[in-house]
């Protein structure tokens, strides 16, 4: 599926992956029939074909809507491959490229019959975007992935040993693999960075796995997999739920957690949106090809 191969692209730049015989997080070995058939995330399904459009009536002259036909089953393939920023840049080119072809119809059709096809076929491009689910959802998930990474400059993000603002950990965990390491820089949100009216205690949190034994499209679907959670497999957890989608949302997932630790005087509820992005180029310097996730 063509997800699939957008993913394996990527992972195919990073180092190769140790596979474990233990899922981490989990409580027992990974049965491999089961666990395909759970984390059967987002390339393992058959994807539906893109709407029928490509059946348009081409006019002999004035508008090459072919070539917008051609652009418009593009800009579907990179959705289906959650190639969310590729897709939001195409989708604007598309746009534009109607709008201009919409003015020059207009000014030179004067009533020709090949004019008047060439405003129905355009009319049925334009439609074609306008109705697709997953081209309303992508401007708005592009734009949050773009917020987000606008905040993570050089000043948001730990700059060495010697940057006091952080809380430095570092995590070994021979269960989750012998050459794992983890390193969590922990600070408070600046003035800038704190939410309006949010909590009092507002944190910024930076975490770097290395060398982490699981494949890319296994690790990406630990996280997007939500429907599959378990209050079991969270400490203290009194409720735990979450549901994924498909194309028609560009895969994104939830996951609603309810938490009462007993050494604390009060409940944790997280609700969580979490989507995700196959980057051929890294969107954030220093980092290289691979899946983005955002969560919010």
């Amino acid at each position: 599926p063509p997800l699939r191969t957008a993913v394996a692209r990527a992972a195919a730049i990073a180092p190769a992956p140790v596979r474990p015989t233990t899922a981490p997080g989990l409580p027992e070995p990974v049965d491999e029939t089961r666990y395909g058939e759970a984390v059967r995330w987002l390339f393992e399904q058959e994807e539906e074909a893109p709407p029928a459009v490509g059946q348009l009536v081409q006019p002999a002259s004035i508008v090459d809507t072919k070539a917008l036909q051609t652009k418009l089953d593009r800009l579907f393939a990179l959705c289906r491959e959650a190639r969310v920023f590729e897709a939001a840049a195409a989708l604007q080119q598309l746009q534009d490229d109607i709008g201009a072809a919409a003015s020059e119809c207009g000014r030179e059709a004067q009533g020709k019959e090949s004019g008047v096809e060439a405003v129905a076929a355009l009319e049925r491009i334009r439609s074609a975007v306008q109705m697709d689910r997953g081209l309303r959802a992508l401007p708005m998930v592009h734009e949050r992935m773009r917020q987000l990474i606008s905040r993570m400059g050089p000043q948001a993000l730990p700059s060495g040993a010697k940057d006091g603002r952080w809380a430095h950990t570092v995590i070994r965990d021979p269960a989750v693999g012998s050459d794992f390491l983890a390193h969590i820089h922990t600070r408070f949100a600046d003035a800038k960075e704190r939410e309006a009216g949010g909590p009092g205690t507002q944190l910024i949190v930076c975490g770097q796995l290395f060398r982490f034994p699981m494949a890319l499209d296994r690790f990406v679907s630990v996280y997007r997999e939500t429907d599959l959670y378990r209050k079991e497999w969270i400490a203290d957890a009194e409720r735990c739920e979450g549901g994924t989608s498909g194309p028609e949302q560009l895969y994104s997932s939830y996951s609603h957690i309810v938490n009462s630790s007993p050494i604390l005087p009060v409940r944790i509820e997280v609700l969580t949106l979490r989507e995700f992005a196959v980057c051929a180029n890294a969107p954030l310097t220093g980092h290289r090809a691979g899946v983005l996730v955002s969560d919010m």
